[in-house]
Protein backbone atom coordinates (compact mmCIF):
# COMPACT_ATOMS: atom_id res chain seq x y z
CA UNK A 1 0.00 0.00 0.00
CA UNK A 2 3.05 2.28 -0.27
CA UNK A 3 2.06 4.01 -3.51
CA UNK A 4 -1.57 4.44 -2.45
CA UNK A 5 -0.51 6.13 0.80
CA UNK A 6 1.94 8.33 -1.10
CA UNK A 7 -0.74 9.27 -3.64
CA UNK A 8 -3.23 10.15 -0.90
CA UNK A 9 -0.60 12.23 0.93
CA UNK A 10 0.40 14.16 -2.21
CA UNK A 11 -3.23 14.65 -3.20
CA UNK A 12 -4.01 16.15 0.19
CA UNK A 13 -1.13 18.65 -0.17
CA UNK A 14 -2.15 19.93 -3.59
CA UNK A 15 -5.88 19.32 -3.79
CA UNK A 16 -8.02 21.55 -5.97
CA UNK A 17 -11.03 22.17 -3.74
CA UNK A 18 -13.87 23.74 -5.67
CA UNK A 19 -17.35 24.13 -4.28
CA UNK A 20 -20.12 23.51 -6.71
CA UNK A 21 -23.82 22.73 -6.67
CA UNK A 22 -23.36 20.12 -9.34
CA UNK A 23 -22.04 16.80 -7.98
CA UNK A 24 -20.19 15.84 -11.12
CA UNK A 25 -17.94 18.94 -10.91
CA UNK A 26 -16.48 17.77 -7.60
CA UNK A 27 -16.03 14.27 -9.04
CA UNK A 28 -14.24 15.71 -12.07
CA UNK A 29 -11.81 17.72 -9.91
CA UNK A 30 -11.15 14.67 -7.72
CA UNK A 31 -10.20 12.54 -10.74
CA UNK A 32 -8.10 15.35 -12.18
CA UNK A 33 -6.16 15.62 -8.89
CA UNK A 34 -5.68 11.86 -8.75
CA UNK A 35 -4.44 11.61 -12.33
CA UNK A 36 -1.95 14.46 -11.82
CA UNK A 37 -0.57 12.88 -8.64
CA UNK A 38 -0.29 9.44 -10.28
CA UNK A 39 1.52 10.95 -13.26
CA UNK A 40 3.96 12.65 -10.88
CA UNK A 41 4.62 9.38 -9.01
CA UNK A 42 5.32 7.55 -12.29
CA UNK A 43 7.61 10.36 -13.41
CA UNK A 44 9.59 10.16 -10.17
CA UNK A 45 9.89 6.37 -10.45
CA UNK A 46 11.15 6.56 -14.06
CA UNK A 47 13.56 9.38 -13.23
CA UNK A 48 15.10 7.28 -10.44
CA UNK A 49 15.56 4.24 -12.68
CA UNK A 50 17.24 6.51 -15.22
CA UNK A 51 19.72 7.66 -12.60
CA UNK A 52 20.50 4.07 -11.60
CA UNK A 53 21.30 3.11 -15.19
CA UNK A 54 18.34 1.00 -16.28
CA UNK A 55 18.07 2.96 -19.54
CA UNK A 56 21.58 1.88 -20.54
CA UNK A 57 20.21 -1.58 -21.33
CA UNK A 58 18.53 -0.37 -24.50
CA UNK A 59 20.01 -1.51 -27.79
CA UNK A 60 21.59 1.26 -29.88
CA UNK A 61 19.66 2.25 -32.98
CA UNK A 62 21.01 1.69 -36.46
CA UNK A 63 22.37 -1.22 -38.44
CA UNK A 64 25.58 -3.04 -37.70
CA UNK A 65 28.18 -3.20 -40.43
CA UNK A 66 28.35 -6.56 -42.20
CA UNK A 67 32.01 -6.47 -43.24
CA UNK A 68 33.88 -9.61 -42.03
CA UNK A 69 37.05 -7.60 -41.32
CA UNK A 70 35.40 -5.47 -38.65
CA UNK A 71 33.57 -8.22 -36.75
CA UNK A 72 33.88 -11.90 -36.11
CA UNK A 73 30.74 -13.34 -37.70
CA UNK A 74 30.65 -16.41 -35.47
CA UNK A 75 30.64 -14.68 -32.09
CA UNK A 76 27.67 -12.94 -30.56
CA UNK A 77 28.15 -9.18 -30.40
CA UNK A 78 26.95 -7.55 -27.16
CA UNK A 79 27.11 -3.73 -26.84
CA UNK A 80 29.76 -2.49 -24.39
CA UNK A 81 27.17 -0.49 -22.43
CA UNK A 82 25.22 -3.67 -21.74
CA UNK A 83 28.34 -5.68 -20.88
CA UNK A 84 29.77 -3.12 -18.48
CA UNK A 85 26.54 -2.54 -16.56
CA UNK A 86 27.69 -4.53 -13.52
CA UNK A 87 24.51 -4.28 -11.47
CA UNK A 88 22.36 -7.04 -12.96
CA UNK A 89 24.68 -9.64 -14.50
CA UNK A 90 24.62 -13.05 -12.84
CA UNK A 91 25.81 -16.43 -14.02
CA UNK A 92 23.03 -19.00 -14.32
CA UNK A 93 23.12 -22.70 -15.11
CA UNK A 94 21.64 -23.38 -18.55
CA UNK A 95 21.86 -25.77 -21.47
CA UNK A 96 25.19 -26.54 -23.13
CA UNK A 97 26.34 -23.79 -25.50
CA UNK A 98 29.52 -22.27 -26.91
CA UNK A 99 31.48 -19.79 -24.83
CA UNK A 100 31.14 -16.27 -26.26
CA UNK A 101 34.57 -15.22 -24.98
CA UNK A 102 37.08 -18.03 -25.59
CA UNK A 103 35.43 -20.28 -28.18
CA UNK A 104 36.76 -20.07 -31.74
CA UNK A 105 36.12 -22.00 -34.94
CA UNK A 106 39.35 -24.00 -34.48
CA UNK A 107 39.00 -24.64 -30.73
CA UNK A 108 35.33 -24.65 -29.67
CA UNK A 109 34.65 -24.57 -25.93
CA UNK A 110 31.26 -25.60 -24.59
CA UNK A 111 29.85 -24.55 -21.24
CA UNK A 112 26.68 -24.90 -19.19
CA UNK A 113 26.93 -21.43 -17.65
CA UNK A 114 25.50 -18.25 -19.16
CA UNK A 115 24.85 -14.60 -18.27
CA UNK A 116 21.21 -13.85 -17.47
CA UNK A 117 21.34 -10.33 -19.02
CA UNK A 118 23.61 -10.85 -22.05
CA UNK A 119 22.16 -14.30 -22.77
CA UNK A 120 25.49 -15.75 -23.95
CA UNK A 121 27.37 -18.83 -22.80
CA UNK A 122 30.48 -18.14 -20.71
CA UNK A 123 33.02 -20.53 -19.15
CA UNK A 124 33.13 -20.62 -15.37
CA UNK A 125 35.67 -23.11 -14.06
CA UNK A 126 38.48 -23.13 -11.51
CA UNK A 127 41.04 -22.80 -14.32
CA UNK A 128 39.46 -19.88 -16.21
CA UNK A 129 36.58 -17.51 -15.58
CA UNK A 130 35.37 -16.12 -18.89
CA UNK A 131 32.36 -14.55 -17.14
CA UNK A 132 34.56 -11.96 -15.40
CA UNK A 133 36.82 -11.42 -18.42
CA UNK A 134 33.87 -10.97 -20.81
CA UNK A 135 32.27 -8.26 -18.65
CA UNK A 136 35.59 -6.49 -17.91
CA UNK A 137 36.52 -5.86 -21.57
Amino acid sequence: MGCVDTADMLKSYYAIERKSRKWWHRLFWHFLDTSIVNAFILFKKNAMSGLVGANSLKQPLGRRSQSPQSQNQFKTQIPKELRRDQSKHMSVHSSSRRCAHCSTAKTPHRTRWSCNVCNVGLCKTTIKNCFVEFHAV
